[in-house]
């Protein structure tokens, strides 16, 4: 199994003198207790003596008594275990494991005895993973932001060289500043409204409302687009007939959800061309007995997401056609926001799409029975 490392000796000194009258593997078991991370016990050669439950969880049974470099093959294993017993260092080493998906581990080596090693595996993968995620939000906020507060300045600073006495470009530049400064606007207002959602997100709603609610409030903000694009939102109903379908939720976040789907549909379907918004029920109702959930389907006209895109649509700030989507206004955060406020609900978001043809978002959730 290769992996990528680098190894970096720390200058603390292990102290064995506490390890005296104990044998490595009782100490590497009294150590188990009191951590859940893979604990492997070596040889000078990288032979294993002990492992405990987690490390066998990692690297399988099949360890038992044999050589680890056969089964983490990296040069710089094999030199930090040795480099560990001979210089009587605790020693550390970053270690890429090519799994799939691959995993971030810091393996810390401490010297036992003159022949012992132990070894402590670290899993980095989720938190460099959050990492990650918190650079790119911090960059994409930034650069979110960073356009239209350039093209303001630009036109405050033209104005006040003399503009200011041209009425035409006053009358130009001022629907253009007032258009970045709502797109600014936007932006913050959905970034604290994921936020609020994220800190909810393991308290889900206990209110009943009914779903059917949501979706004509929603509906209904979409007048003039709906006259611009010279379409109607169609409403089907696949229910048993005077059945209401009513949800635990929080209203306003699941009117926000549909209005978020709705205005996508608008935005990347075609003109002229019909949206629908199915009801639907997983299984069919039986002597007034509830199913077990509610969905509500959101189906547009359009060019479609292709299949590479259609799992990242999600993700913050993720956009498929980026000039397009600023020139529509887009803050980048709408998907993200509906997958945020249907996990809250512990319902499931289904994409579904064929490039060139039917583009259909559908909310799962789960029915008050």
């Amino acid at each position: 199994m290769h992996g990528s490392a680098n190894i970096h000796p720390h200058p603390l000194r292990a102290t064995n003198n506490i390890m005296t009258g104990l044998s490595p593997e009782l100490i590497v078991d009294l150590l188990s207790k009191l951590s859940d991370e893979p604990l492997l016990l070596t040889d000078q050669n990288c032979v294993l003596k002990y492992a405990n439950a987690s490390a066998y969880a990692l690297f399988g049974p099949h360890i038992d008594s044999q050589p680890l470099d056969h089964f983490i093959r990296h040069p710089d294993f094999q030199l930090a275990v040795r480099q560990a017993a001979r210089d009587r260092e605790l020693t550390e080493m970053v270690y890429v494991r090519p799994t799939l998906p691959a995993k971030d581990f810091r393996i810390r080596y401490l010297p036992f005895t003159q022949d012992h090693v132990l070894m402590v595996f670290t899993d980095l993968t989720q938190a460099n993973l959050y990492e990650k995620i918190r650079t790119d939000f911090i960059a994409n906020v930034s650069h979110e932001l960073r356009s239209p507060l350039t093209a303001i300045i630009g036109f405050i600073e033209t104005l006040q060289d003399g503009a200011h006495e041209d009425p035409e470009a006053v009358a130009r530049f001022l629907p253009i500043m007032r258009d970045e400064a709502g797109r600014m606007q936007r932006l913050i207002t959905e970034l604290l409204a994921l936020s609020r959602i994220e800190e909810d997100e393991t308290v889900p709603p206990k209110t009943p409302i009914s779903i059917m609610s949501c979706v004509e409030q929603a509906m209904s903000a979409f007048g003039h687009r709906l006259q611009d694009k010279e379409c109607r939102i169609l409403m089907e109903y696949d229910l048993p007939e005077g059945f209401r379908p009513q949800v635990n939720a929080d209203h306003d976040a699941m009117v926000q959800v549909f209005h978020n789907l709705i205005e996508n549909a608008l935005n990347y379907g075609y003109p002229q061309r019909d949206i629908i918004v199915r009801l639907s029920i997983s299984e069919p109702l039986a002597s007034g007995a509830g199913a077990s959930n509610i969905k509500i389907s959101v189906i547009n006209w359009g060019d479609g997401i292709l299949p590479e895109h259609i799992a990242r649509v999600t993700e913050r700030f993720y956009r498929i056609d980026k000039s397009r989507s600023r020139k529509l206004g887009g803050s980048g955060l709408g998907l993200a926001i509906v997958k945020h406020i249907v996990r809250w609900h512990q319902g499931r978001l289904i994409i579904a799409s064929n490039p060139g043809e039917q583009t259909n978002f559908t909310v799962s959730l789960p029915l008050i029975s």
